[in-house]
Formats: structure tokens, C-alpha cells, sequence
């Protein structure tokens, strides 16, 4: 009987030390001020490069001889999936180059593959004075590469551990919130109906048609876009801001006279004045079409069709990898430029409702100041960070009594 309390001792002393062990290697990032925890992924290390090099580091990657893969997320953050752990690529003399700015490891929440680099997002107290600032600054080192009135973008030194700093400035109280500029895959909503004729949008008007894909449609099961019509059909004094991957100029169902082409409104790569897509990419002019197509005989028939399109680009032309601060600093954009509605038809694979203050921070932002205090409405099509979602129908965002 004793032998047996002496094992379990020894067994509970084991797994408290094993505990401690773990709970002193884990990693986390603050939200809504609570621990959020992440999974490191093994094998995997993500490279931060300056843009000026970027091109001869493409070249040199692929004789690196530790890498087993190579996956480029835009033209300057690239995923290694090598043996070697951040510490010991650091070691490497490719990885000691200057324009190397960062070798971190690769995160998982829930399903959200997370990429940081060498940045982090700060917002400091109301009451916190410039004095206090600049001197956590320089405890830790930091460059500021941005100051907008929602965050500070700031630069951690080449070795540091971002996640790490942007929890110590959490942890200073002096912040309302502070965490990795991450990188992240935006899964874009589906996408509607190709096809270009009205009788086939059976969300608009549902007769029982069979559509595209040999389904029967239900009677009666749609938006009630007809009766909708009698009443308005929107209104050109009603601008929504389409946050995707940008809308073609002068569409021939959405002219340019019915867009807000705004300069910096695009967030990608390519020129920052063109909200266009790249290549193929279209997910922004199918959402802009169901929400202002124009009744021309042409193409599909908008819900909206006088409403305008602000049209603003979130993705790049890589598949949809994006940082936190392009979508805070877009959202911000159409709060500031007069945009009754955002449309957000996309996805992050997370449930956590605290994934990043920053962009809970911004659409509070949107949502209680923009049109001058009035507020926008912001359309979700599959947005799961925050609760502060509002779900209405384009048909009833045409109406300008809605808008007060």
C-alpha cells in the first residue's frame, strides 16, 4: 500500500514538473486581454525578406539544402519546411544576410495557419503619454514603421521573438491591445452563380426553375427582389465598399461612373491607387455584380443596381494571403471616405471570437463613427471574428430610409 502512495507521489511530482515544463514553452498571443494559445508547427519556418531582395533570394532558396519545400505567401514572406529550427537557420550564412529581416516558426489556431514575421500591432491607452511610449520603444528596440489613428506598426530587431515583445507590451498595461501583424489565408466566400442570366439568380426571383447545377428550385424561396424593385432600386447617394479582390475599372455592368475608385485602396501588391484584380481572379466583381449589376440586358441584374461600388482590395494575386493591418487599414479607409455598407465575403478559419483586437478594434471603429457618427452596416458573408456583425438585405440596404 505504500509502495503504491510512494508512486503515485512520484507520479504526481512528474507530471507537475512535465506541466510547469510545458506551461513555461508555450506559446500565445493576447486577445480581448486573454491568453489565446497557439500550436507551433513543426518542420516549418517562415522567412520575412526585404522587397529590394526578394528576387535574389528566390534564386538562392532552392539550392538551400535543409529545405524540403518552398511556398511563397506574397513577394516577400516565403514558408520553408526544413529540420532545422528558427534558432539554427539564423546561423546559416544565407539566413545572417541584412535583407533577411526575420526567420519565425509557423503557428496553428484551430485550423488558421498563422505566419509572423518582424512586425507587430500596438494600440496604446487613451491616457498613456508619448514619454511612456518612446521609452518601451527603445526598452525593446522597435522601429515604427507606421502610425495610423487605429495602431502602431512596429519593427522587432532581426533575432527578437515578435510574439514574445508584442506580449510584453500587453503585459505593461500601457496598450489596449498588441499582437503580431499576422499572415494569414482569407478564404473567399463561394462564389455566385456564373451564369448570366437573370432567370437562373434564383435568390433574386425563385419560380421553381431548375437551375445551373440540375437542382429544382423552391417557389417562393428568394429575396423578394421584385417587390423590393417597386419600391427602389437604390439609390446613388448609398455607397458600399466591397473589401475583396478588387473590381475591374469601367465593367461593362458596373461603369466607373457608379465606382468610388479611391487612391491607396489597394493593399496588395501591385499599384496601391488600383483597386483592379489580378489576373483572373473575379470573387470581387461576382460580389459587387450581386449587389449593383446594372439592368442593361447584359450579364446578371444587381440588387442595387443605382447604389455605388467602392471597390477595395484585401487579397493579393497569391491565393489570398493577407496581414491584419491591410484589413484594419481598409476598413478604416471606407469609414473615413463616406461608405454606408462593407461588404466582407470572405473567411478566416477560426471560431475564437478575440482572434485580433486589431480588426475588432477597426470595425467598432466603422460601426459606431463612420457617416459621421451614424454608423456602417457591415454585410457578412462568412466573417467569423467578431460578434459585431449585422446581416441585412442587400435589397434593404438599397433603401435610403435606412440610412437616416
Amino acid at each position: 500500500m505504500k509502495t503504491k502512495s510512494y508512486l503515485l507521489a512520484l507520479l504526481s511530482i512528474y507530471f507537475l514538473i512535465v506541466g510547469f515544463n510545458a506551461t513555461g514553452q508555450e506559446k500565445y498571443y493576447y486577445g480581448n486581454n486573454e491568453k489565446i494559445h497557439l500550436r507551433t508547427v513543426e518542420n516549418k519556418v517562415v522567412i520575412s525578406i526585404s522587397s529590394d531582395f526578394a528576387s535574389e533570394m528566390k534564386a538562392i532558396l532552392p539550392s538551400y539544402h535543409k529545405s524540403t519545400s518552398i511556398e511563397w505567401k506574397n513577394d516577400t514572406i516565403c514558408v520553408l519546411t526544413t529540420a532545422l529550427t528558427p534558432q539554427e537557420m539564423r546561423k546559416h550564412e544565407i539566413m545572417m544576410l541584412k535583407e533577411v529581416k526575420s526567420i519565425q516558426p509557423v503557428y496553428m489556431l484551430d485550423e488558421l495557419e498563422l505566419f509572423i514575421t518582424d512586425e507587430i500591432m500596438v494600440k496604446f491607452c487613451d491616457d498613456v503619454n508619448n514619454e511612456d511610449i518612446e521609452r518601451l520603444h527603445k526598452k525593446y528596440n522597435v522601429v515604427v514603421k507606421k502610425k495610423t489613428k487605429r495602431y502602431q506598426l512596429l519593427s522587432v530587431p532581426p533575432d527578437a521573438d515578435a510574439l514574445e515583445i508584442a506580449n510584453l507590451y500587453q503585459q505593461s498595461k500601457l496598450t489596449k491591445y498588441s499582437h503580431p501583424n499576422f499572415i494569414m489565408k482569407i478564404e473567399l466566400s463561394q462564389a455566385p452563380p456564373t451564369d448570366p442570366y437573370f432567370s437562373n439568380q434564383f435568390y433574386l426571383r425563385n419560380t421553381g426553375q431548375t437551375m445551373a447545377n440540375g437542382k429544382k428550385g423552391k417557389a417562393g424561396a428568394d429575396i423578394r427582389a421584385l417587390d423590393a424593385w417597386n419600391i427602389t432600386k437604390g439609390s446613388s447617394n448609398i455607397i458600399i465598399a466591397v473589401l475583396d479582390d478588387g473590381v475591374t475599372s469601367n465593367h461593362p455592368d458596373l461603369p466607373n461612373s457608379r465606382q468610388v475608385r479611391l487612391n491607396g485602396s489597394n493593399f496588395c501588391d501591385g499599384n496601391p491607387n488600383d483597386p483592379s484584380p489580378a489576373g483572373d481572379n473575379n470573387h470581387g466583381n461576382a460580389c459587387a455584380g450581386i449587389i449593383a449589376a446594372s439592368h442593361n440586358n447584359e450579364g446578371v441584374a444587381g440588387i442595387a443596381p443605382n447604389c455605388k461600388i467602392m471597390p477595395i482590395r484585401v487579397f493579393g494575386s497569391n491565393g489570398g494571403y493577407a496581414s491584419e493591418s491591410g484589413f484594419v487599414d481598409a476598413i478604416e479607409l471606407a469609414a473615413d471616405n463616406g461608405a454606408h455598407v462593407i461588404s466582407n465575403s470572405w473567411v478566416i478559419k477560426t471560431t475564437n471570437p478575440n482572434f485580433s483586437d486589431a480588426i475588432k478594434d477597426a470595425i467598432i471603429y466603422a460601426t459606431t463613427t463612420g457617416r459621421a457618427g451614424k454608423g456602417i452596416y457591415s454585410v457578412d458573408a462568412g466573417y467569423k471574428i467578431t460578434p459585431y456583425r449585422i446581416k441585412i438585405c442587400a435589397a434593404e440596404a438599397a433603401d435610403t430610409t435606412l440610412f437616416a
